[in-house]
């Protein structure tokens, strides 16, 4: 009899699962609630009707078709039905902020000893669809970037190492505390191989204790603040936030026994992903910053350590129930001027007054451009940035649509002022 997979979720991942399960000539059906032309009511009675089960990362364990099979045999991720068809070895990334950078490091220095390695999972495309391709292969490695949505359903997932970059407040409207986000992405320690390695932030003993992270044989890596000496100045490596992320793919490599490989080459030549910390100009004194993919306080206080002199901080957004005075109450020291927009705008103006900060509040990010603008006139030296803090689904379908807005309305208003 022909295997039945329901499939939960009309998104990317949904769609890419569905097309593998096809592929392998199984019958195959979409539920979603909201997209038309899929089956939006799945319950009790349904549940005979299938063989497996496999749930898009947006599904939360508090949703009722998660509840309803919860126990069940045979109910995957998208991530973990995808692992167990792949035929070669998976890295795991994961980590609050710096994944992305860490992931296309790693597969960046890989190949540049002649290894066949492909990014997969919460960057690129997903693990389904590279599995339905020619690239599944044994020879070839899978380094997949893993959100705490991911990791919620481990069913399938085995990984031959792993990199945990860090841990810092973020997803508070999904998980009901830090220690629930901290167990979904803790649940990946599970998928990790005897002997395979696992290297991790040294600032994770923040949360949990060296011991803790030894008994899971987990290697701390530190931050060695003495930069090597042929890591190019110019190097996005050659500053902090990313000076972390170096030394983490440098240890991972290393617990391979690659060690041999000559990142540094590769960390001079690499290039950010758009919309992660960029000066995108500067002209006399003024420097503009776009990093539109800070969607939280840890990623706005890496960006801010990178600054040199006043700071004009525009930022806002919509909260994932972020604790607004803990937010503020590290900003205040940190910024000279101060420009909130957005759902959340209201709130931190109010938090910031309460410190004794004033703020300039717009309810529209375009109005707070402008803002920034002016206040950025007859400075000799200032930084203008733009590292929201914050989700994007306010007023943008995602961080890069916000950041191409951002450069756009930013641009266009420095070419009135005349600096262009």
């Amino acid at each position: 009899m022909k295997k039945r997979v329901a499939v939960f979720g009309a998104g990317l991942s949904g769609q890419s699962a569905a097309d593998l399960v096809i592929s392998e000539g199984y019958s195959v059906t979409v539920f979603d609630e909201e997209k038309a032309g899929f089956k939006s009511h799945f319950s009790e009675s349904d549940v005979s009707s299938f063989d497996h089960f496999i749930f898009s990362p947006g599904f939360s364990k508090k949703h009722e078709w998660r509840e309803l099979l919860l126990g069940k045999e045979f109910v995957y991720g998208e991530l973990g039905y995808a692992a167990e068809r792949w035929k070669g070895k998976i890295f795991g990334v994961t980590g609050t902020n710096g994944k992305t950078t860490v992931t296309r490091l790693l597969q960046a220095v890989l190949r540049a000893s002649g290894l066949e390695a492909y990014v997969a999972g919460n960057i690129g495309v997903t693990l389904s669809e590279l599995v339905n391709s020619e690239a599944n292969h044994q020879d070839a490695i899978a380094i997949c970037e893993i959100s705490s949505f991911q990791a919620e359903i481990t069913s399938g997932l085995s990984l031959d190492g792993l990199i945990w970059t860090n841990f810092a407040e973020d997803h508070l409207d999904r998980y009901v505390s830090m220690e629930e986000y901290f167990k979904a992405k803790c649940a990946l320690l599970t998928c990790v191989k005897k002997l395979a390695p696992v290297c991790a932030s040294e600032d994770l003993q923040d949360f949990k204790g060296r011991d803790f992270w030894t008994s899971h044989g987990v290697e701390l890596v530190k931050v060695d603040k003495d930069f090597p000496e042929s890591l190019l100045s110019t190097s996005v490596f050659h500053s902090y936030p990313h000076l972390l992320n170096y030394h983490l793919v440098f240890g991972f490599i290393e617990s391979l026994g690659l060690g041999d490989l000559d990142l540094i080459s590769v960390a001079n030549d690499f290039e950010l992903d758009a919309h992660r910390l960029n000066k995108i100009f500067e002209k006399g004194g003024i420097k503009v910053w776009e990093d539109s993919k800070s969607t939280n306080l840890h990623s706005v206080l890496g960006a801010l350590r990178e600054m040199k002199g006043p700071v004009i901080w525009l930022g806002g957004g919509a909260s994932k129930n972020t604790n607004i005075s803990e937010f503020t109450n590290c900003l205040a020291p940190l910024v000279d001027w101060i420009v909130v927009y957005g759902a959340v705008g209201e709130e931190l103006k109010d938090a910031f007054l309460h410190l004794g900060r004033k703020s300039a509040y717009y309810s529209l990010l375009e109005d707070a451009i402008e803002e920034s603008v002016r206040l950025s006139r007859g400075q000799k030296e200032v930084n203008l940035l733009f590292s929201p803090g914050f989700s994007s689904f306010d007023q943008f379908a995602c961080y890069s649509d916000r950041g191409n807005f951002f450069q756009k309305n930013i641009f266009s208003l420095l070419q009135e002022e005349g600096c262009l």
